[in-house]
């Protein structure tokens, strides 16, 4: 089964949606944000997420370890607080 993922680059770091779910970051650093839909609603031809999981996660030895996650109402808000974690937790001091 083919899988649908799309790859870009925002500020220095991949962003790959793979189905419901955003990765954020360079594995090569061994933290990332992934955000996961978990409700939408229809708008037109779109869907809007209404609500969202975001996680920052450590990969590395074993099985990824989740450093901090909340969920947010909207991907904007998502997006913005988790990058902010993200940068701390890339810094070490999340």
């Amino acid at each position: 089964m083919a899988e649908n993922k799309e790859t870009f680059e925002y500020m220095g770091k991949t962003l790959v949606k793979n189905g419901n779910t955003v990765y954020y970051g360079n594995i090569e650093d061994g933290v990332m944000l992934q955000i996961t839909t978990l409700e939408s609603k229809k708008s037109a031809d779109l869907d809007i997420a209404t609500k969202v999981l975001m996680q920052v996660v450590r990969y590395g030895d074993g099985s990824p370890k989740i450093l901090k996650q909340s969920e947010k109402n909207n991907f904007y808000d998502a997006f913005e607080l988790g990058s902010i974690w993200l940068e701390r937790a890339l810094k070490g001091s999340l």
